[in-house]
């Protein structure tokens, strides 16, 4: 097939007319993007999401993990092979570098690991720009997590921006369930368990959310593909290039197969060229119609209503190096001043910032996990073998660990900025999976006052176990620069272990009913509280 940008499809065109869900709005947003591009104007790209996002790769952005996937970086892939990988992000900016070429062009991998859309909302804008032309998002794989009020949420802050930017959802499937018994039709998979397809009559998360998708992108009129309509068939039909070697070994990521990555941007240019006007719209788009534009400065009325607000911008902070004002993160965000300590039933005695520990180290085998808290730049293998991926985080693996965090809780709101009984909106960020995860205690400790509540990471489930990151919202008063909450960890834990892990604070401004709406909005995790007393310095 003859392609306008000059891309060589490795997707039939059959493949690529289901691929293309819904067009989007070609007289608003797209026909701006195409005249910018036409007249020499630079392009920001913008991609948020989970690991599949991440996977499509960066340019410049020193530390993030999203360099290694741009196509320098030589990895060892799952079937065997080593070479680089190139991600479809930063194959999309070279595609518009050839066609539009601009030294200003630029990609912004704004994607983390773990992290479904209710745990980026609050952080939106200090992630992904606010001038930005196309913005790339893949909230699908992370459906089994995904509180589904949240997508709209994204997308009404993102048409809030001036002008607004194209959306496009980009959207992956799990492919796969256990299966008890092995049959001719079945994969052999890890953990020496059995896999086989899901197919199309099965309604599962993944199909619950793009159904989603499809109904924002109808309301909003953004785009929508599906690498899931592009290969289903062909995989249910054991057709050449498309086993779970070719499209994704490990039924998720696309990068796990020898062609997924190729099949993935195949949608993404497929919809562009026809999306900019370069091709004429296949039969599937036709039958859709393009959606009309939508007036500047003007959203629909939200699909949920919950979304009428779709919550407050506030104040974003990670956990990073003890005494480093550098975000490991972002570059728009700063580090929360922390310190450690290690206590007992009496007393708390504060230690030294350690290094990551190493589970494999004869100092851990011999003497356990160390005291208190420590950054660890990547995930922590509690097994042994390979290295952990990058995930900054602040960690704690031992009962009486405590950390202190002091963010600055003097955010604007209605009332007065300094005042002491003005309640501010809290969210903090932490790592929830099935293995050796514990349980803390939550308080303010100083200059501000809160209900004391407790948080589990252990989580399992009946589907497929992940390890991903969720935020529990809770309220505080007072407006202070030292407002300082504390994180112990508990001797008693539903998995049998003690490790905790969290990566983010986000504080804003609250008024009466605003912890339930971001609840609402935002999903998360609840806690439990413990004492109906506040505690304070």
């Amino acid at each position: 097939m003859d392609s306008p940008l000059g891309h060589n499809y490795s997707l039939d065109t059959l493949a690529l007319a289901r691929s293309l869900v819904h067009l989007g709005d070609t007289g608003g947003s797209l026909r701006r993007l195409r005249t910018d591009l036409d007249a020499g104007s630079p392009l920001t790209i913008g991609v948020i999401g989970a690991s599949v996002a991440q996977n499509g790769g960066c340019i410049n952005q020193p530390g993030q993990r999203c360099m290694a996937y741009n196509g320098q970086v030589v990895m060892k892939h799952p079937w065997g092979e080593r070479r680089p990988h190139k991600g479809f992000a930063v194959r999309l900016l070279e595609l518009v570098n050839a066609t539009w070429p601009h030294a200003g062009h630029r990609l912004v991998n704004a994607a983390h690991d773990g992290t479904p859309a209710q745990n980026m909302l609050p952080c939106l804008f200090t992630h992904v720009p606010r001038k930005v032309g196309l913005v790339v998002i893949e909230f699908g794989s992370l459906a089994l997590h995904l509180h589904l009020p949240a997508v709209e949420a994204v997308v009404r802050k993102l048409q809030g921006l001036q002008p607004p930017p194209v959306i496009v959802f980009l959207t992956i499937r799990g492919l796969c369930k256990r299966t008890p018994r092995q049959t001719p039709q079945t994969i052999r998979y890890v953990l020496n368990s059995h896999w086989e397809l899901y197919t199309r009559n099965e309604t599962t998360a993944w199909v619950r959310a793009e159904h989603e998708f499809t109904s924002v992108c109808k309301h909003y009129g953004v785009a929508c593909l599906s690498l899931y309509e592009a290969t289903i068939d062909a995989m249910l039909a054991r057709a050449p290039g498309f086993s779970l070697e070719d499209v994704s070994l490990d039924c998720l990521h696309p990068s796990n197969g020898r062609r997924g990555t190729d099949y993935l941007f195949d949608t993404l240019v497929n919809w562009l060229e026809r999306g900019l006007g370069l091709r004429e719209q296949g039969d599937a788009a036709s039958r859709q119609g393009p959606t009309a534009a939508i007036g500047a400065g003007t959203l629909p009325q939200p699909m949920h209503p919950q979304n009428e607000n779709v919550g407050p911008d506030g104040t974003c902070y990670t956990f990073g190096n003890a005494g480093s004002t550098k975000s490991p993160i972002s570059q728009r965000m700063r580090n929360v001043p922390w310190r450690s300590a290690q206590c007992d039933a009496e007393r708390c005695e504060f230690v030294r910032a350690r290094e990551c520990p190493d589970a494999n180290s004869r100092e851990f085998r011999t003497g356990g996990p160390p005291p208190g808290w420590s950054f660890c730049k990547r995930s922590l293998n509690m097994r042994g073998g390979a290295i952990g991926k990058i995930s900054p985080g602040v960690l704690a693996l031992k009962p009486g660990a405590e950390l202190e965090f002091t963010p600055d809780t003097r955010v604007q709101s209605s009332g007065a900025a300094d005042d002491p009984r003005l309640k501010v909106q809290a969210g903090l960020e932490f790592l929830v999976s099935w293995e050796g995860m514990g349980r803390v205690a939550l308080r303010c400790v100083r200059g501000c006052t809160c209900h004391e509540q407790r948080l589990d990471a252990h989580r399992t489930s009946n589907v497929h176990n992940e390890s991903i990151f969720l935020r529990h919202f809770f309220h505080l008063r007072g407006a202070a620069a030292d407002c300082t909450l504390a994180l112990r960890v508990l001797n008693e834990s539903s998995s049998g272990a003690h490790k905790f892990k969290v990566r983010s604070l986000f504080v804003a401004a609250g008024d009466a009913g605003a912890r339930e709406l971001m609840r609402d909005v935002y999903g998360g995790d609840r806690g439990e509280r413990v004492t109906l007393a506040t505690t304070s310095s």
